[in-house]
């Protein structure tokens, strides 16, 4: 019996030993993790980042999204680094999850670092912190000698989205280099809808012909976002510039505008222009009437066109949602090149007209699986139906309409 009894005494101490050394392991895992040496681990993986946003970079998402993370590891590396690019990349990191201290130490940084690289991802961040509290150094640094650090002002000015910037963009707008001012007019395009003095500046630059094409080419796009219907005569002049990218900047500003006037402008480029017919066709896209939808049908079908233009035509053509592009459009899906059979499906299925179906159902039965699937998805646009490959399903739809 004794010796029963201390058996079983044992194993009770036995148990009693496991218990107790699976609840200390359980408390040891159950300690919380040392969270300074998770945000350290955090930075690291940080400078590993080729893109530093919070989509693209997962320690930069978990410092934004927890506002109470201290900051502290990356205020060592931006200002300790000795390697630029790191320092660089803790800006724009800091620029995106902001938080306590970050805009002193952004601009500590802007001010103090050596590295031209850093000092703009340091002035670029502060513009994403979307603070008005920057907006005072941000200015001043627009009446920087250095073109770059301009640049780098407006850039962060336009990011921050404040209005109350603009006077002193248009002070900046005054600087003589082309870069500069270019920057200055994206800032006030992004941010001067509606106030007094802008559409002004704008319309002055565009206007002045004694600055360089790229100048124009950005008080455009700031006409375009700015809405300045009152710059169209001066954006007609433009159609007609040496510089092919800088008229197509002039038929997307027309197109954004959208001026019945400018029509027989753009039409003119549409047919003469091998480079730029298509993005005009595309500005077009607001004028449906018959005449204007037959010159863009009978432009796309040049076969001189490279196949970035055509693309453009035809783009235009779906958009239009005219039944008249169906026979022209139809007549290229005979064509020897598999690429411009699949261009046309996909324009004829995104114009979505049945009578397009006669001409898609041979290429039901086309040896290539690729443009075989461009027919079926194209007939099932222009019909509303589900029926895939099945062939004698879409002959009775044919016969139906």
């Amino acid at each position: 019996m004794r010796k029963t009894y201390e058996t079983k005494l044992k194993r009770l101490r036995g148990v009693v030993f496991w218990v107790a050394l699976f609840s200390l392991t359980g408390n040891v895992q159950a300690l919380p993790k040392n969270t300074n040496h998770r945000n350290t681990e955090y930075v690291s993986m940080i400078e590993k980042c080729d893109v530093i946003t919070t989509l693209k970079c997962s320690p930069v998402r978990i410092f934004a999204e927890e506002k109470s993370r201290s900051r502290k590891p990356l205020f060592i590396k931006l200002q300790t680094s000795d390697d630029m690019e790191v320092r660089a990349k803790m800006a724009e990191a800091l620029g995106q999850i902001g938080g306590e201290g970050v805009r002193e130490a952004l601009i500590k940084a802007a001010e103090t670092n050596l590295s031209s690289k850093v000092k703009f991802s340091a002035i670029e961040a502060l513009g994403k912190l979307q603070d008005r509290e920057t907006l005072p150094f941000l200015e001043s640094k627009l009446k920087e000698d250095g073109v770059a650090m301009r640049i780098a002002a407006a850039n962060a000015l336009s990011s921050a989205g404040f209005p109350d910037a603009i006077p002193a963009l248009i002070e900046a707008s005054g600087h003589y280099h082309p870069k500069s001012k270019a920057s200055v007019l994206d800032a006030l395009g992004t941010l001067g809808k509606g106030t007094p003095g802008v559409a002004e500046i704008v319309l002055n630059m565009l206007g002045n012909m004694t600055l360089p094409w790229s100048v124009h080419n950005r008080a455009m796009v700031a006409v375009e976002s700015l809405g300045l219907k009152e710059a169209g005569p001066l954006v007609i002049g433009f159609l007609n510039h040496k510089q092919t990218e800088l008229v197509g900047r002039a038929c997307r500003t027309l197109g954004a505008l959208k001026l019945d006037y400018a029509t027989p402008s753009l039409l003119h480029v549409m047919k003469n222009s091998s480079i730029n017919g298509g993005i005009a066709a595309i500005a077009l896209i607001h004028t449906k009437d018959d005449e204007v939808t037959n010159t863009v049908n009978w432009a796309g079908m040049n076969p001189d066109l490279t196949f970035r233009v055509r693309r453009q035509f035809f783009r235009s053509m779906a958009l239009r949602k005219s039944s008249k592009s169906v026979r022209p459009l139809s007549t290229l899906l005979g064509s020897s090149e598999d690429q411009l059979v699949i261009l046309t499906l996909e324009t004829l299925g995104q114009l979505g007209h049945p009578s397009a179906g006669p001409g898609i159902r041979p290429l039901l039965e086309h040896s290539s699986d690729e443009i075989r699937s461009h027919a079926e998805w194209a007939m099932e646009q222009i019909s509303g139906l589900k029926h895939g490959g099945n062939l004698e399903a879409w002959d009775t739809w044919l016969k139906s309409l």
